[in-house]
């Protein structure tokens, strides 16, 4: 739906989202700007190299490791040119689900993108320690039912 009302443009909901975390000041680790647009790093490399191919970002001089990007006059013309698009698709979704609809489906996308995060992020060595394998806990769960019949 989103990449239907984008096509004007030539660009996909990901790299609009793209284009606007980076004119938002929202760069930094590949990883970082990965984790906050739910995108797995690999795809951001794609599309950030799609977008800079296309003369819409351009790398900016920064400190350390990490790659920033910023919009070029182009990236700032075509996003200007997808936002209005974006934001008729958007209206769509939330008339047709109803404001009610829309904050909750908001909302659990938002718990599941916690839950990934949290999936994501390598146990503390403390936790690894006491941590059990998925096997022996299911093996301890089915134990404790059959206790309990």
């Amino acid at each position: 739906m989103y990449d239907e009302a984008l096509r004007p443009t030539g660009l996909k909901v990901t790299q609009l989202s793209l284009l606007a975390a980076i004119d938002r000041g929202v760069t930094g680790s590949i990883s970082a700007l990965a984790d906050m647009l739910a995108l797995e790093r690999t795809t951001l490399t794609r599309n950030l190299r799609l977008l800079e191919d296309a003369g819409l970002i351009a790398p900016r001089a920064g400190g350390g490791r990490a790659v920033a990007h910023e919009l070029t006059d182009a990236g700032r013309e075509a996003l200007a040119r997808a936002t209005p698009l974006w934001r008729k698709a958007q209206d769509a979704v939330e008339t047709e689900l109803g404001a009610r609809a829309w904050l909750e489906a908001r909302d659990a996308l938002r718990a599941l993108r916690r839950v990934a995060r949290a999936q994501s992020t390598p146990p503390e060595p403390a936790d690894m320690a006491t941590a059990r394998p998925a096997h022996e806990a299911r093996a301890g769960n089915r134990r404790a039912n059959a206790g309990s019949k």
